[in-house]
């Protein structure tokens, strides 16, 4: 009787009640660049003793971000917890569009000359390996007019979203 649509973005129910923006109204502007890769090295491995935060935990174990201006990287193990033995990382970045607009240069080659600025993320993904093609968004920001109608009601991400480093998803 009721339809609740949690799907995201490609939301079934939006899209055939014409509810996307075509600009959406938001102040972010970011896009993305990411891969999955092998051989990503723990970031903890590649500090100094006297560089590493003295954490309860290792930065390995979570997923690591590193901020800069116009931009952040996300370095996400799949192998970070006991028992796991999923080689994959995620790996990605996430850019200001006015800071960094699309210049039509391919994702990775734009990730690599981004990560060459910052000697130790470039340390941090020295010898690691893309295992899927690089993929590159556009804005990544979307908006509905309406969350809810006759008989259907639309979830957080199937009605908008902002940028992943905001994401509920980061404290579930």
């Amino acid at each position: 009787r009721f339809l609740v649509d949690g799907s995201g973005h490609k939301s079934p129910v939006a899209e055939k009640f014409g509810l996307r923006q075509r600009v959406p109204p938001l102040r972010t502007e970011s896009r993305t660049l990411f891969t999955h890769m092998i051989g990503v090295r723990k970031y903890d491995e590649i500090l100094a003793p006297e560089e590493r935060p003295g954490l309860s935990r290792q930065w390995h174990e979570g997923t690591l971000h590193h901020i800069f201006d116009g931009g952040w990287f996300w370095i996400i193990p799949f192998d970070n917890v006991a028992g796991s033995e999923n080689p994959l990382c995620s790996v990605g970045l996430t850019l200001d569009l006015r800071k960094f607009p699309q210049r039509g240069v391919p994702p990775q080659q734009e990730f690599e000359e981004i990560v060459a600025r910052y000697p130790s993320i470039a340390a941090h993904l020295a010898g690691a390996e893309a295992v899927r093609p690089w993929v590159g968004t556009g804005r990544l920001q979307y908006s509905s007019t309406d969350c809810a109608g006759p008989r259907y009601f639309l979830m957080a991400h199937a009605y908008g979203f902002i940028d992943a480093l905001y994401s509920r998803g980061l404290i579930s």
